[in-house]
């Protein structure tokens, strides 16, 4: 009995030892295995890190490939746009040199017809009539209650007859304050206003050109003797004479209008004085 106690006490202790050894075995194989998935890991871990390192190579040469490219596209968009500029400024000067050149002939044109136009009508002045008054006169000195006569000489100095020519005239008397007040410049000026405007080529003649400063034209005007008086005859009042010729030369209207005095023991009879208004022509 003793003995199978015995050899069942050692077949325990055989089964414990290789339960032992068993789970010594598993053990050291948990262990193995771990290690193995550590070495594993570790060495899948050094594999990351390797990727790593190169792609932070790659990715670091990228980067300055980057940095490379762009700066030397930079340059060259620079260079390109120091060309553009150069050339666009080159090309306004030009423009603007070619603008100064337009200016130019364009103040040269304009001189050019300008001086066309001024010869033309100094060639026009020097061809066309000129009607006008030589002098005005009386045959003797005025008298009282009697119709006084007043001669105006005229004459065409141009070139060429002055065509459709018409005329008028008036005469009247003013005092010293009535010509000092401005009332005898009021009745020239309107007077010869109406004149120059009148135009009736049914009723006009021709004034021929006439050598030197000779008047080969005459035409009188009769002041009627109520004008006439004590006045006129002793000086205190003055004679005015005004009037204007409308003619037609070198296809155009053209107008001249003038004005004499005379003032009794101041003004000769056989040349009036020029008054100081009422003398212009076109």
């Amino acid at each position: 009995m003793t003995k199978a106690v015995n050899e069942g006490a050692d077949d325990n202790s055989l089964q414990r030892k290789a339960e032992e050894n068993d789970a010594g075995t598993k053990i050291a194989a948990s262990i193995k295995t771990l290690s193995d998935a550590q070495s594993t890991q570790t060495a899948h871990e050094d594999r990351n890190e390797s990727i790593n390192v190169v792609l932070a190579a790659v990715t670091i040469f990228l980067v300055f490939s980057t940095v490379v490219f762009t700066g030397l596209s930079w340059w060259t968009f620079h260079n390109q746009l120091m060309e553009m500029k150069s050339s666009a400024e080159q090309t306004n000067k030009i423009i603007e040199a070619n603008t100064k050149l337009a200016e130019a002939a364009a103040k040269q044109a304009d001189a050019a017809s300008e001086n066309a136009q001024t010869a033309r009508d100094s060639y026009l002045a020097s061809q066309r009539a000129w009607v006008g008054p030589r002098n005005a006169k009386i045959a003797a000195v005025p008298v009282a209650d009697k119709d006084l006569p007043i001669v105006l000489e005229y004459g065409n100095t141009g070139r060429e007859p002055a065509v459709e020519t018409v005329y008028d005239v008036d005469a009247f008397t003013a005092t010293e304050d009535e010509d000092n007040g401005g009332k005898t410049a009021q009745r020239i000026n309107a007077f010869i206003k109406t004149c120059i405007a009148m135009w009736k080529p049914d009723e006009a003649s021709v004034v021929y050109p006439s050598a030197g400063l000779s008047a080969n034209y005459v035409l009188t005007k009769t002041l009627d003797k109520s004008f006439i008086d004590d006045d006129v005859v002793s000086g205190n009042k003055i004679i005015i004479l005004s009037g204007c010729f409308v003619c037609k030369t070198s296809q155009s209207i053209h107008r001249s209008w003038f004005c004499y005095f005379y003032k009794a023991n101041k003004t000769e009879i056989a040349n009036w004085n020029i008054c100081k208004t009422g003398n212009n022509a076109d």
